[in-house]
């Protein structure tokens, strides 16, 4: 069995990179597997049940509408995953 990566639940990053802020979210999400991660943002899309797959949708659309980013990336199912906002600073 392949050993796993621990991280610690949610760590949190925040720096600016010239006029860029970017807020990155680990977590240990279990189920983010390369499939998932294709389809993360689409309308109606989760991996929870009984969930509406809202959420991450809207949060996409909005950091576009501010002209910046929001990114999903993950080394493999089980390993956890990074999410990454990034907004412009001045308009």
């Amino acid at each position: 069995m392949k050993d796993k990566k621990q991280i610690p639940n949610n760590q949190k990053n925040t720096h600016c990179i010239f006029d860029q802020l970017n807020i990155a979210n680990q977590d240990q999400s279990q189920d983010l597997s390369a499939e998932h991660l294709k389809r993360l943002f689409s309308f109606g899309f989760s991996t929870k049940h009984k969930k509406y797959g809202f959420g991450l949708h809207n949060s996409f659309l909005l950091a576009q509408e501010l002209k910046g980013s929001l990114e999903a990336c993950s080394d493999g199912e089980g390993l956890g995953a990074t999410f990454t906002l990034s907004l412009p600073l001045s308009w």
